[in-house]
């Protein structure tokens, strides 16, 4: 169980916005210079961010009071659009190097020249179409200067590796299906008289349940009979 004083003692802990401030004067200007690595966010939409947390924690330091570090009198960072990034020209030529990377990669053009010939079970267990799909991003990336999505493509080793774990899926895949098909007859009818055993166990495993629902209807109809055969006879006496 917690300690209460210890718990007390780190709620009522201040955070040093000196500290902070610093830190983020250094993070606002790498983020400008060199750019983040956030896969869905454009810089400038951090970069908004960071500026935000500056003006908090200049106006926290002042309601504090007492002496200013020297961050609290530099300038507030200019605003910037939305869709600034940095490194334009360095990640657009990363696209391109890693585009000609997928698609010259034996993996790749080996799951492209099969996947017409492919069942779609083999398709769907694989997510072949996703992994295909990565050629088809980065170039639409580099059509539309979709500096997001081409950071994400900079280091192209792990969609390379997605090739490569997917081809080895499709070939062990299609290595049971041939084993399959080429099993002898005896071990096929073998295989299917299991399966109907097991079918015929899970039915009469059924059987009991069902019985017993039959017996409990029955019950209440001839419960039901009977009372109607009673009234019948009830309202003959009467009529007599």
């Amino acid at each position: 169980m917690a300690d209460p004083a210890v718990e007390s003692e780190v709620w009522m802990k201040k955070t040093d916005y000196r500290a902070e401030l610093k830190k983020e004067y250094e993070r606002w200007n790498e983020l400008f210079t060199h750019g983040g690595q956030d896969p869905f966010y454009t810089d400038g939409t951090n970069l908004e961010l960071v500026r935000n947390h500056i003006m908090f924690c200049k106006k926290s330091l002042e309601q504090e009071g007492g002496d200013m570090p020297e961050e609290y009198s530099w300038p507030l960072p200019p605003e910037v659009p939305q869709d600034y990034m940095a490194r334009t020209q360095e990640i657009w030529y990363h696209g391109i190097e890693s585009y000609q990377r997928y698609m010259e990669d034996e993996n790749y053009q080996y799951l492209k020249e099969i996947s017409e010939t492919l069942p779609e079970k083999i398709k769907e267990e694989t997510r072949l179409k996703t992994v295909l799909e990565y050629t088809g991003t980065i170039r639409r990336a580099l059509e539309q200067r979709d500096y997001v999505t081409l950071r994400r493509h900079e280091h192209p080793e792990r969609y390379l590796e997605s090739f490569a774990k997917c081809r080895r899926q499709v070939e062990e895949m299609l290595r049971r299906e041939r084993e399959k098909s080429e099993m002898p007859q005896e071990q096929k009818k073998a295989e299917k008289q299991q399966e109907q055993e097991k079918a015929q166990e899970r039915e009469k495993a059924h059987k009991p349940r069902e019985q017993k629902e039959n017996l409990e209807t029955a019950g209440t109809n001839k419960k039901n009979g009977n009372g109607q055969l009673n009234l019948f006879q009830m309202v003959l006496r009467m009529s007599r």
